[in-house]
């Protein structure tokens, strides 16, 4: 388990503190403090969670991180829970939990996610002076869908990439490569959506602990990411669907192309077959087998159909 602690101060910066003595200082009513959790087992979830006296519902939905997306408002918490991209390289999907609290905000999360670190610089660049838990969260929302927003980006450069080669040269495409990029397109589309449910949800909120409407324009920034970048996966997702069949026609085509050549072959050595058959047959009274140039003529003969037929199949551009 990994544990950062950090003090809000009242400029609205982040100053790293001491986790093992915040909870106290924050029960007695000293200061604002965000504690990000990473990886807690059951038993350090106990121990975390246990001394703030949380409602049985709230300690339910702790103790089953990483299921559903989930907003839970009650009086003196809240707890939300959606999906974010997490991994060194957001790589995979993971989920990210708050639990909010009067002057205290918890992160909870199984996966590593990197952009965290970059919450207390970028909460310091973002001009929001007050220092509150909303600021907070809302700072931590934004973080996360703008990391959404990049995926989208670096996912729809892929889909380029591979959309320009199918142009250009489709059997350099493997299909392997547009299934990776259907699973990415699906992983994006899952978190996205998730994102826009959760934010229109606590927008309509009005808790003491946490009140995002009160942030107005903020707010409606943040929830018009999430939608934007919803819409985005849907067409990166019709995109890669076009994509698929695409590939699938080329290779129908190619199919059909072997096919047409072993057609072309087949009709012109099927009379050729026929004449094999009726000169092999063994009847004593054959006329063409006694007689002096009977194999050239008909050596010549087959090669003039064989030809004949190709230049016929040819002309009628079978063999393009």
């Amino acid at each position: 388990m990994k544990i950062k602690c950090f003090r809000m101060k009242d400029n609205g910066a982040l100053q790293r503190d001491d986790a093992s003595t915040c909870l106290e200082r924050w029960r007695g009513g000293e200061g604002r403090y965000w504690i990000d959790i990473e990886n807690p087992t059951p038993e350090e979830q106990v121990r975390w969670l246990s001394p703030l006296n949380l409602s049985p519902l709230v300690l339910h939905c702790c103790r089953e991180l990483g299921q559903h997306t989930r907003v839970v408002p009650l009086r003196d918490e809240v707890f939300l829970e959606f999906s974010v991209f997490a991994g060194e390289a957001y790589s995979q999907r993971g989920f990210l939990a708050f639990l909010c609290l009067d002057n205290l905000l918890i992160t909870l999360h199984e996966a590593p996610i990197p952009n965290l670190d970059n919450a207390p610089a970028a909460l310091g660049q973002m001009g929001l002076a007050a220092s509150t838990i909303p600021v907070l969260v809302y700072a931590l929302l934004f973080g996360q869908a703008s990391q959404s927003a990049h995926v989208a980006e670096v996912i729809a450069g892929k889909v380029n990439a591979i959309d320009t080669r199918m142009d250009r040269d489709p059997d350099s495409v493997a299909f392997d490569e547009i299934l990776d990029q259907k699973e990415a397109v699906l992983d994006l589309d899952a978190v996205t959506s998730e994102q826009v449910v959760c934010f229109d949800v606590l927008g309509n909120i009005k808790s003491e602990v946490l009140d995002l409407a009160a942030l107005g324009d903020y707010l409606r920034l943040l929830t018009a990411t999430a939608r934007y970048n919803d819409r985005i996966a849907e067409r990166l997702n019709t995109r890669v669907v076009d994509l698929r069949q695409r590939y699938e026609v080329h290779q129908q085509d190619k199919l059909n192309g072997r096919l047409a050549v072993l057609t072309v072959l087949s009709a012109v050595f099927l009379p050729l077959t026929l004449l094999a058959g009726i000169w092999g047959m063994n009847f004593d009274k054959m006329p063409e087998l006694h007689y002096a140039y009977g194999y050239p003529v008909a050596l010549a003969g087959m090669t003039l159909l064989g030809g004949g037929l190709l230049w016929f199949f040819y002309k009628r551009g079978w063999l393009s």
